[in-house]
């Protein structure tokens, strides 16, 4: 959850500050980058971290009904594999940088709302 809440937040704020009425994250990025908010590289970017988050979070819920438990938001990285954990590392790249750009896009201090630490 660390990782894609913070990456939804930012994303619906930028979109919001810019008028984008999207209500999906994925359509929101794409708004951000006709809007020239973010760039190609960015959206690009930040469209993979979206789409590691959402895989692994579902990979990890299939894994823990298959034991019988109730899903939670936590995932073992010491239970990914090598590819996994790099995609998780570059996800979480892509989420700190979105938070550089929502703060000076934004004009936000980092102590004003946790979630833009």
């Amino acid at each position: 959850m660390s990782g894609i809440v913070p990456l939804i937040t930012c994303i619906k704020l930028l979109a919001l500050s810019q008028g984008i009425e999207e209500s999906n994250t994925l359509e929101r990025i794409k708004g951000l980058l006709r809007n020239k908010i973010i760039s190609s590289d960015q959206g690009e970017f930040l469209e993979q971290a979206f789409e590691t988050f959402l895989t692994l979070k579902i990979r990890n819920n299939l894994h823990e009904m298959e034991k019988g438990k109730e899903f939670g938001s936590h995932i073992n990285p010491a239970e990914l594999s090598t590819r996994q954990k790099q995609l998780l590392k570059e996800a979480f790249l892509a989420v700190s940088q979105l938070q550089k750009t929502t703060r000076s896009i934004l004009r936000v201090e980092s102590q004003e709302f946790g979630v833009l630490r």
